[in-house]
């Protein structure tokens, strides 16, 4: 009865991830879990920064593909400038 009444939030869950997904191919679990975590947790950040910032490129019909790359390109800045200064 209770796997019933939640399946629905999982089956749209899945659908979430399934559009933009990190997953590789992978024949080691702790690294498809990673994937699955990570998936997921873009996810929720993608929804808090929709709460939290409403208007943000409300018009343009890919705003969390936008989101996945600005989030993407800020987490490799760092590595990406201390990369350029090693000789």
């Amino acid at each position: 009865m209770e796997y019933n009444r939640t399946k629905a939030g999982v089956d749209t869950l899945d659908q979430l991830t399934g559009n933009y997904s990190c997953r590789r191919k992978t024949s080691r679990w702790p690294m498809a879990l990673f994937y699955d975590i990570l998936d997921i947790s873009a996810l929720d950040a993608y929804i808090i920064w929709c709460e939290i910032n409403p208007g943000w490129n409300s018009t343009l019909p890919t705003k969390r593909r936008m989101f996945l790359q600005d989030v993407s390109k800020k987490m490799m800045q760092r590595q990406l400038l201390r990369r350029s200064t090693t000789p």
